[in-house]
């Protein structure tokens, strides 16, 4: 009899055991499952931003080639009031004429 429950006992023991590591093993994969949602959604917002950034670089890139093409003068004529201050005179220099 003795026997008997001394196998009782190491069964219960085991099983014991084995649900606390399966227990243990459960709450690993659902913090590991939550930090990967949250990683995976700052990937997102990161890759939105710079998505955003790279058509600003875009739209800036292209500005900045208009601007300075030859000949195109009276378009920064036209942007150039941001860049002077009110107190300061503006020049603009010209290629003269040939005629």
């Amino acid at each position: 009899m003795s026997q008997q429950r001394d196998e009782l006992v190491c069964g219960v023991v085991s099983l014991v055991i084995k649900c606390c590591v399966a227990l243990v093993a459960v709450i690993s994969c659902a913090k590991l499952a939550a930090s990967f949602q949250h990683r995976q959604l700052l990937y997102r917002e990161l890759q939105a931003e710079n998505q955003l950034q790279q058509d600003r670089l875009a739209t800036t890139r292209a500005f900045f080639d208009k601007m300075f093409q030859v000949g195109d003068w009276e378009r920064i004529d036209e942007h150039a009031d941001q860049w002077i201050a009110p107190n300061r005179r503006r020049v603009i220099w010209k290629q003269p004429s040939l005629d």
